[in-house]
């Protein structure tokens, strides 16, 4: 299998694809001239009602032409993961949750040979968070990144913010660009991109106060900020990253603090009257998406069938 995406497993027969005469093995390069790098790239760029396919078969390039209606499935299933290659999560946060999962590779005595390997990959990937609902950093963005999200409005996206503290959030997620995320979510709002918020609390290095200034700096981007979701810290007896840098070491929630802070968090999350903003539909699938701005091809997440808090 060819290390890129674009690998043909089936195709759907009396499809626009089994029409134009693709065939299982056949490795689709180009959609009207833009190379497909993944999942995210096909479905884009698929969405057009003419369409030219260059591919390549027993290593000889070809091209078809295909007419297809704007909301047609090609008929293509692809033999790959969404994308070859996952961008890996470059933090250290302190409450990584796979530092809580034991040892793979160089285990202890008396403790367990670790786990399946995927649960071990620690991803901060945009694509992922935008076709699975896996929470990334926003930490890792490329200029070039950020022009994609904005060519095709991968929305909504689904952040982990844990503070928005700017010094705070550096020494929580141990990385210097950590502390631009209330610029990095307006950003994405300017492109029309919405994102689905968790702060994981750590008792008490982002509590009290701290949870306080978040909800509300958080509160005050709607409607570009959807929900925000407030999740206590887990850990495990293999967490061995428990003291880091400056901030004081990690524990549990006490059963009464874990009560006072449903409480509080209840509080905050009663509905108040909505911004007034102006809305857009997607012409890919007609759903209306808050804040939106305008944009001739554009999508949206499928349901998600998988939801993994990966950042």
């Amino acid at each position: 299998m060819p290390k890129m995406y674009g690998w043909v497993r089936e195709v759907v027969p009396e499809s626009p694809a089994d029409q134009a005469g693709l065939q299982p093995g056949d490795l689709i390069r180009t959609i009207n001239g833009h190379a497909i790098r993944d999942l995210v790239d096909y479905r884009f760029y698929v969405a057009d009602e003419e369409l030219t396919i260059g591919f390549e078969r027993q290593m000889n390039q070809h091209e078809i032409q295909i007419s297809k209606t704007y909301d047609e499935n090609l008929g293509v299933l692809f033999g790959e993961e969404p994308a070859p290659f996952i961008r890996q999560c470059a933090n250290k946060c302190v409450f990584c949750f796979i530092k809580g999962l034991p040892e793979r590779f160089a285990t202890q005595p008396g403790l367990p040979h670790g786990m399946r390997s995927t649960l071990y990959i620690k991803d901060d990937d945009y694509r992922y968070s935008f076709l699975f609902g896996n929470f990334i950093t926003l930490t890792n963005l490329k200029e070039h990144d950020w022009q994609r999200l904005d060519e095709q409005k991968l929305t909504p996206l689904y952040v982990s913010v844990h503070t928005t503290d700017p010094d705070l959030r550096r020494k929580m997620v141990d990385g210097p660009r950590a502390g631009d995320i209330i610029d990095h979510i307006q950003r994405l709002g300017s492109m029309g991109i919405t994102c689905h918020t968790q702060l994981v609390l750590c008792p008490p290095i982002n509590d009290g106060p701290h949870l306080d200034r978040s909800i509300q700096d958080l509160a005050k981007l709607r409607p570009i900020v959807e929900s925000i979701s407030v999740v206590p810290v887990g850990l495990t007896k293999y967490n061995n990253m428990i003291k880091m840098g400056e901030l004081p070491p990690l524990r549990h929630y006490t059963p009464a603090e874990a009560e006072a802070r449903l409480s509080h968090t209840s509080a905050a999350s009663r509905p108040t009257a909505p911004k007034a903003t102006h809305s857009s539909t997607s012409p890919t699938n007609g759903t209306t998406s808050p804040g939106a701005t305008s944009h001739p091809r554009s999508i949206t997440a499928p349901t998600r069938r998988l939801r993994t808090a990966s950042a």
